[in-house]
């Protein structure tokens, strides 16, 4: 079984530590490291792409006190010579 055979039962965090390996090692590898690792590297960023497209959006987490109040509207203000009489 070929590491690209493997991608798909590859949980997130190890598809994840795929990926920054196979790129560390198509810079600094060996000729057949960097052959390989240039192989794999499509297919971990599709795979990860489509497991993103497939997630379910997530909810937006409110926490008390961060909705903002609808202002209120501004009381007639009274002159202050309206006041005084």
């Amino acid at each position: 079984m070929t590491m690209a055979d493997r991608v798909p039962d590859l949980d997130d965090k190890a598809l994840a530590n795929l990926l920054a390996n196979a790129k560390r090692l198509s810079a600094s590898g060996t000729a057949e490291q960097q052959n390989e690792a240039n192989a794999i590297v499509p297919l971990v960023e599709a795979e990860m792409a489509a497991r993103k497209a497939a997630a379910p959006p997530r909810a937006v987490r409110r926490t008390p006190g961060t909705a903002k109040a609808a202002p209120k509207a501004a009381a007639p203000r009274k002159s202050r010579a309206k006041a005084k009489a």
